[in-house]
C-alpha cells in the first residue's frame, strides 16, 4: 500500500511540474511575443539636445501690409490684444506730408491769381476788340460815304463835259473852260477811285 501511494504522488507531482512547465512556457511565449510587438510597433519619443533651437507657433501669423511707409508717432498695438477692422493701430508722422500739402496749395492760390489775371485780360481785350470793331464799323461807313460822294461828283463832272464840249462847238464856251472842266472831272474820278481804294482796304 505503501509503495503504490508513493507512486500516485509522484505521479502527481510530476503532472504539476508538467503543468508548471508548460505555463511557464506559455508564459514566455506570450512575453516573447509581447516584447516582439512592442519591439516593431510601439513609438517611441526621441530627444535630442541642440546648442540652437527655433520656436514656432501652432499657427500660421497673419501679415499686416501697410499701405503706405513712414516713421511711427504713435502707437497702439497691444499684444494679444483683439482688432477691429478700421482700428487705428499706429500713427504715421505727417510732417513731411504736411509740408508738400501746403507748398501744394501755395502754388495753387498762385495760379488762381494767374488765371484771374489771365481772365481780367481777356475781358479787357474783348472790350478793346468790341471797341475797335465799332470804330472799323464807323470807319467803314464814313469811308463808304466818301467813295459814294466823291463817285457823285465824279460823275457830275463828267456829265458835264459833253454839254461843255456843245457849247464849245457853239463859241458860247471859251476852250480853257472846257480844259478846265475835263481836268476837274478826272481829278474827281481819280479821286473816287481812291477812295473805293481805301473803303476796300
Amino acid at each position: 500500500m505503501t509503495p503504490f501511494s508513493q507512486t500516485l504522488r509522484a505521479q502527481e507531482a510530476e503532472a504539476r511540474s508538467r503543468r508548471f512547465a508548460a505555463a511557464a512556457g506559455v508564459l514566455c511565449v506570450g512575453l516573447l511575443l509581447g516584447w516582439l510587438a512592442w519591439f516593431f510597433l510601439s513609438e517611441l519619443t526621441l530627444k535630442a539636445v541642440s546648442a540652437s533651437a527655433r520656436l514656432e507657433a501652432s499657427t500660421e501669423p497673419y501679415p499686416v501690409v501697410a499701405q503706405t511707409s513712414g516713421r511711427i508717432s504713435a502707437s497702439r498695438v497691444v499684444v494679444g490684444a483683439a482688432v477691429e477692422a478700421g482700428q487705428a493701430l499706429v500713427e504715421l508722422d505727417t510732417g513731411m506730408l504736411d509740408l508738400e500739402i501746403a507748398e501744394a496749395r501755395v502754388r495753387r492760390d498762385s495760379l488762381a491769381a494767374q488765371v484771374d489775371a489771365a481772365r481780367q485780360e481777356l475781358s479787357v481785350a474783348k472790350s478793346a476788340l468790341e471797341q475797335a470793331r465799332l470804330a472799323a464799323t464807323a470807319t467803314r461807313a464814313a469811308a463808304e460815304a466818301r467813295v459814294t460822294a466823291a463817285a457823285a461828283a465824279a460823275s457830275f463832272a463828267e456829265s458835264e463835259v459833253p454839254t461843255l464840249e456843245k457849247l464849245r462847238v457853239a463859241g458860247s464856251v471859251s476852250k480853257t473852260k472846257l480844259e478846265r472842266a475835263k481836268s476837274n472831272a478826272t481829278s474827281l474820278r481819280a479821286l473816287a477811285t481812291a477812295e473805293s481804294r481805301e473803303s476796300e482796304r
